[in-house]
Parts: C-alpha cells; structure tokens; sequence
C-alpha cells in the first residue's frame, strides 16, 4: 500500500507504491506502481475532486490534488480497501465491512480511470490555498497516509469517509476552516460550501465556476 519516507530536512519526500495505471476500460489496463520523489515545498497548486458516480446526485467521492513546481500533478483518494469481487455500498460501510485506505497517484490515473474508464461526471476546480498552508496540507496527509499504513482502521459511511476525512485535515491545519455541514455526507453538494467558504478559486457565479470545473468531456 502507498506510503511515504521523508529526509532529514523533513521537505523531501519519497512516495511508495504510486498508482500510474493506463485505463482503457474498468477491466482492461496497464498496471504500474512506482516510487517518486519530490518536495513538499515545490507544491504551487492545490486541486479539489468530485466525482459524481452515482445518479443520486448527492452520492460521490472527493479527493485532493497537487500540483508541483515542475508541472506534475499528484491526486490522493481516501477509498475503501474492498476484497476481490466486493462491491462498495453505503450501508455496509456502516458496519467495519471495508478498511480505510489512501490511494496516490498520478492525475492521469485516478481522474481517467473516473472520466474515461467508468464515465463519470468530474469537476476539478483550483483551490485558494496560501503557499504555507499548500505544504501542511501535503504534510498532513503524508503523515495520515502513514497512519493509516501503519494503524489499519475501518471506513465508516458517516464519520470516516474521503470527504470527511479530507475536511478532518484540512480543520487540523486552520481550525473551523469547514464548518459542520451535511454536504460532508453527501459531498456531491459540497462545492456550494467551499465555494461560499472561498477555500474554491471563483470563476464568476457559483454556476460558472462548476461549469468550468467540469472535465469529463
């Protein structure tokens, strides 16, 4: 499973295991796993997913993306660690059915296996996330990873799932920074609050900055 080293500087980093699939279908990709180093400091850009997967509207998952000085870009998914021929469903996700676990990888990856592979509907909207905070965020989810890597522990419909445990960091780092919310249960509605939070770069009116959010096509 993916998980990170970090020099004595503390600023570079060594991530084990990244994901870099080539997706043709859901059942027909080029698997590679690799190592890939970088530093947390050369973060320039954070990114923030919704994946609608589901025709409830309401039902999708979230993952956080950097972009790095030399244009690189890395995604990271908080997903559920499903045995072969498990199928994910909410209500078994109440019940220590799946583990927690985080998936990195390239955006290639993890966004084309979404647009391309399963057709569903993507948003990436840019985030506005000072340079300091850029770099704690990256921090704290590394060490989360290793957490997590380290400490197995269950994925939970309502209190442990990717976007909750995005929104955990990201209050870790600046305290009330997402405010309690029901989007967090259902985060195919929480743009509207990071946009109203301005945590979402603003392209004019909360539809226009969806609409130039959208990638799928």
């Amino acid at each position: 499973t993916p998980h990170f080293t970090l020099d004595k500087d503390r600023d570079n980093f060594t991530l084990h295991n990244r994901r870099d699939f080539t997706w043709r279908t859901t059942k027909d990709f080029d698997e590679l796993w690799d190592d890939w180093s970088a530093k947390i400091s050369d973060v320039v850009g954070v990114w923030y997913v919704i994946d609608h997967f589901h025709k409830i509207r309401g039902m999708a998952h979230t993952m956080v993306g950097f972009e790095f000085a030399d244009n690189q870009f890395l995604m990271a998914s908080f997903e559920t660690r499903r045995e072969k021929g498990e199928r994910y469903h909410p209500w078994a996700g109440l019940w220590n059915e799946f583990e927690l676990m985080m998936i990195w990888g390239t955006e290639r990856d993890l966004l084309g296996l979404r647009t391309n592979a399963r057709d569903n509907d993507v948003f990436l909207f840019p985030c506005n996330v000072i340079p300091e905070k850029r770099e704690a965020l990256l921090r704290a989810m590394i060490e989360r990873t290793n957490q997590i890597h380290d400490t197995p522990e269950w994925y939970n419909t309502l209190t442990s799932t990717c976007t909750t445990s995005i929104v955990r960091i990201v209050n870790q780092i600046t305290p009330g920074r997402v405010p309690p919310t029901w989007r967090a249960l259902l985060p195919g509605y929480s743009a509207w609050t990071v946009w109203k939070r301005d945590i979402l770069v603003k392209r004019g009116t909360f539809k226009e900055t969806v609409d130039a959010a959208a990638i799928t096509k």
